[in-house]
């Protein structure tokens, strides 16, 4: 056995481990669960206006995202724990300005102090780097998310926004 194999075992054996978080692009598989996190995120959003109006709903808005856009999924140990997704198309004024706009990202509570949300802002960073020019990203008021992991990424605070809610 070479170096290069007994490289090769170790890393395999990282991926492997029990515990290991992986991340994977989303499927119509993984819509039951989805769909029960964009129920679980719409309490967590704060708003007026719930914005999981039925599961049909949901479940188009989520496919949509699946077969045109970005999505991704976070698993440990097998079971899904984490999505985000974002908007991959061209900026409206500017047709060799592709842009990608994230939408959702979420991770079970539960699963909160793991590295499921770390690993989907990367993707997310990584997908960016291949394919936009530019990527926006934002956090709720009452995120727990520090931003400072979306500057150590190279983002940087460009615009604020805020929300009107009309009745």
């Amino acid at each position: 056995m070479d170096e290069g194999d007994q490289t090769h075992d170790v890393l395999a054996s990282v991926f492997t481990e029990p515990g290991t978080t992986t991340i994977r692009p989303a499927t119509s598989d993984d819509l039951p669960w989805l769909i029960e996190q964009v129920r679980e995120f719409a309490k967590f959003n704060n708003t007026k206006f719930f914005i999981f109006p039925s599961e049909e709903k949901a479940r188009a808005g989520l496919i949509r995202m699946m077969e045109g856009h970005f999505m991704r999924i976070a698993e440990k140990d097998g079971k899904s724990v984490g999505f985000i997704a974002a908007w991959w198309v061209m900026h409206p004024y500017n047709d060799e300005l592709p842009l990608l706009s994230e939408t959702f990202w979420w991770v079970a509570p539960e699963h909160r102090q793991g590295r499921a949300g770390l690993m989907l802002l990367d993707e997310f960073v990584a997908f960016a780097k291949e394919h936009v020019k530019w990527a926006t990203f934002s956090l709720l008021e009452n995120s727990p998310v520090n931003e400072r992991v979306l500057l150590k990424r190279g983002f940087r605070k460009h615009e604020t926004a805020y929300l009107l809610e009309i009745e």
